[in-house]
């Protein structure tokens, strides 16, 4: 839903205090790991002094250069042996089994799994762990977190929308689904599903009692095939995560030396499937022959617009459409010699024979190179479109030298 597809964490070994942060790429994980280390001596003036992994992300060299750079002592579990990494893979168990939890109390779908892994973060650190039989909170801050103001994980919520309204006749709230706590702001994140909008709000009425998802819309369900039967219909998401344990010493306590020890990313794939109301329609099987492909017979295929869900009612939408005052004249009228004129369109240009002959010597070319080659449309990718573009080449007396069409593909996809 958000884009990620990762996720790492980062272990204190004294408190057992945990930092979750999610990634799009695996990439991201030296730009994390440095603000991560900004964060713990700004924060909480503590000193990293080993870091300790399992290799992966965490052997790359801008990393090893920035751990060399600042002293820190980069410690490698052996290979095929993650009880090295101890702290850290039951971090992530832990983690792993409260998000499925979570997700399947609240009868959500698996793409919204980056919210209940941050939500199953900040719940684990605020209980007691039978090891400190306090609190990674407590331990950390010196003080007993606030407990009042939780609630259940993906239930519905009410909060105050009049500041989003256009007009005073708009209703105040409206049923929403929690999905958690802001880092940034001190508030509660709300998830309006019939406009897809998340909203940031304090002052919010719950209803523990009531899970609204699948009564919202079970349309939203993006319908994903299952690793293990590519007949599956229903929605199943595949996670790759990682897991790292970082130890630093707590503020509070001058007796304990200050110690970071980091646990690598181990990466695991975590299935969570969502059974939905109704299963979606399956989708016919596309076959393409190769004995029936007949360059002549190639069409030019328009892309299929992506469907917009945004609210706001454009013209668009509508059906409303304007042309162009210089267009329309150029097209309408029949005095336009289009033979020393470029057309803007496709529509004014097959007016013209000059330009007839130029498009078909453009395909003719295509076909000839072997521009393009015909194969099913994949799954889950736009069709990218294409458009006629016509130049006049000219003489350096201004004469014309000849007509020429080009078939491009268009700008996005």
């Amino acid at each position: 839903m958000d884009g990620y597809r990762y996720y790492t964490i980062f272990v204190d070994e004294c408190t057992r205090f945990c930092w979750l942060f999610p990634l799009i790429n695996k990439s991201d994980l030296f730009s994390t790991f440095v603000a991560f280390y900004n964060l713990l001596v700004t924060q909480y003036s503590a000193t990293v002094k080993i870091l300790q992994s399992d290799g992966g992300e965490y052997t790359c060299n801008r990393l090893q250069q920035f751990l060399l750079d600042k002293g820190i002592t980069h410690h490698l579990s052996c290979p095929h042996t993650p009880e090295q990494n101890g702290v850290a893979e039951r971090k992530h168990r832990h983690i792993m089994e409260t998000t499925i939890t979570l997700l399947h109390t609240a009868k959500l779908p698996s793409q919204f799994w980056s919210y209940a892994c941050l939500t199953a973060a900040y719940l684990i650190n605020r209980m007691p762990t039978p090891v400190l039989h306090k609190s990674p909170f407590e331990l950390l801050f010196g003080s007993s977190p606030e407990l009042n103001h939780l609630r259940i994980f993906g239930c519905a919520c009410f909060p105050l929308l009049r500041p989003y309204n256009h007009n005073k006749l708009q209703p105040k709230t409206s049923k929403c689904v929690f999905l958690g706590y802001s880092n940034k702001y001190k508030g509660y994140l709300c998830f309006h599903v019939p406009t897809l909008r998340l909203y940031v709000s304090r002052h919010v009425i719950f209803d523990e009692t009531q899970f609204p998802y699948p009564e919202s819309s079970p349309s939203l369900l993006t319908t994903q095939s299952s690793p293990s039967s590519a007949s599956s219909t229903c929605p199943v998401l595949l996670v790759n995560t990682e897991n790292t344990g970082i130890t630093s010493s707590p503020v509070s306590p001058s007796h304990h030396t200050p110690s970071v020890s980091t646990v690598s990313p181990s990466s695991q794939s975590i299935t969570a499937s969502i059974q939905a109301s109704s299963p979606p329609p399956v989708a016919p099987d596309i076959s393409i022959s190769s004995t029936t492909f007949n360059p002549d017979n190639l069409q030019v295929v328009l892309s299929i617009p992506s469907l917009n869900l945004h609210p706001m009612q454009t013209r668009s939408k509508s059906g409303i459409t304007k042309q162009k005052a210089f267009l329309a004249s150029i097209q309408d009228s029949s005095m336009v010699d289009m033979s020393s004129t470029e057309p803007a369109t496709y529509k004014s240009a097959i007016k013209a024979p000059v330009w007839l002959q130029a498009m078909h010597d453009e395909i003719t070319a295509l076909h000839t190179q072997g521009t393009w080659s015909l194969v099913p449309l994949p799954a889950k990718r736009n069709l990218v479109g294409c458009k006629w573009i016509f130049m006049i080449k000219r003489h350096s007396d201004g004469s014309i030298a000849r007509h020429k069409a080009r078939l491009v593909a268009q700008g996005f996809s």
